[in-house]
């Protein structure tokens, strides 16, 4: 069976995407025929021989040539305590590469998205009620409740990385996960994917000619009923396109051009940063302390190299998700 030896998690907004596409663009990798195959959140626990065969399906495409075969699920990450056993168990010798985004800034962008898709739950809420809502309602966070203010202290508490990824670097041990920060991927995309393809052991000169275009970017829509059936349409389609990248890339930019309207400008309060900045600060230190534990010392981001709390500037300056 062809089965992934690279899986990407991370987080959502954070630029798992582009990531994906960086290296699915590699001659010696293979990238699955849909980016987030979800198998692992759909099948917990004893995984069957059979469901194996059907998860091979997403790689059925890939040869000899590609040294590594990829998915990219981002929230394999949050589910760590059910997930990371299951992976471990059914892929021995698989390689993570998680990617994580200051969680104050990432919090705010992802609740644009929300907002965005799912108008009939957070249409209406404005950024320090949904602030507001996820701190009063941790003790009861829910991605699963039909409560949107269960679902925002869940999506809040995603942030909360050093919980989920000490349990992965438990599980599978350091020397198998590689951990990279959105805020790089927005700077320096070509050190990222150098530092990956040392990584994988393949060939990192790939990556000196290579264009760095975004992908999966926050955007806005003339037509929000126009976006919900581009997307549907895009997830029925996707394993076509994601074997055809300069159709994949022609198709978004026809969409993009009749559908996309301006990005009104927004930015968050400072008392809602304030806020996210106090629940974060204890976590963000976790973090900090698991990476400097495990050698991440010079590659630490500006958000996690201090105590003091960035700024709303340096929070935001990198722009929207990739």
């Amino acid at each position: 069976m062809h089965l992934p030896n690279l899986i990407i998690g991370g987080t959502g907004r954070s630029g798992s995407t582009s990531l994906f596409r960086y290296l699915a663009d590699h001659p010696e990798v293979c990238g699955s025929s849909r980016k987030e195959t979800q198998f692992f959140i759909r099948h917990i626990g004893n995984i069957t021989s059979r469901e194996l065969e059907k998860y091979s399906g997403f790689f059925s495409h890939c040869n000899a040539s590609h040294k590594i075969r990829i998915e990219a699920t981002p929230h394999y990450l949050q589910f760590a305590d059910r997930i990371a056993p299951s992976i471990h168990a059914a892929l021995p010798g698989v390689k993570l590469a998680f990617i994580l985004r200051e969680p104050a800034s990432r919090l705010f962008t992802g609740f644009r998205n929300l907002r965005l898709l799912e108008s009939k739950n957070f249409g209406a809420w404005s950024f320090d009620e949904f602030v507001s809502h996820a701190i009063n309602h941790q003790s009861q966070a829910n991605n699963n409740s039909d409560d949107p203010r269960l679902r925002a202290a869940y999506y809040m508490h995603t942030g909360c990385y050093s919980e989920y990824l000490s349990k992965y670097l438990k599980i599978f041990g350091p020397e198998n996960i590689c951990i990279l920060f959105f805020d790089h991927l927005v700077s320096m995309p070509k050190s990222v994917m150098i530092r990956l393809a040392e990584f994988l052991a393949i060939d990192e000169k790939f990556y000196d000619d290579y264009t760095f275009t975004r992908e999966n970017r926050t955007r806005a829509y003339r037509s929000r009923l126009i976006h919900i059936t581009a997307h549907s349409i895009n997830q029925l389609i996707e394993p076509a396109l994601n074997r055809l990248p300069s159709a994949r890339k022609l198709i978004r930019g026809a969409y993009n051009l009749v559908n996309e309207a301006d990005m009104q400008k927004e930015s968050p309060s400072e008392a809602a940063m304030t806020a996210l900045n106090e629940f974060y600060h204890p976590h963000n230190a976790k973090l900090r302390r698991l990476l400097e534990k495990h050698g991440y010392i010079d590659d630490i981001p500006a958000w996690l190299a201090k105590e003091k709390q960035p700024t709303i500037t340096e929070q935001c300056s990198t722009g929207q998700s990739r």
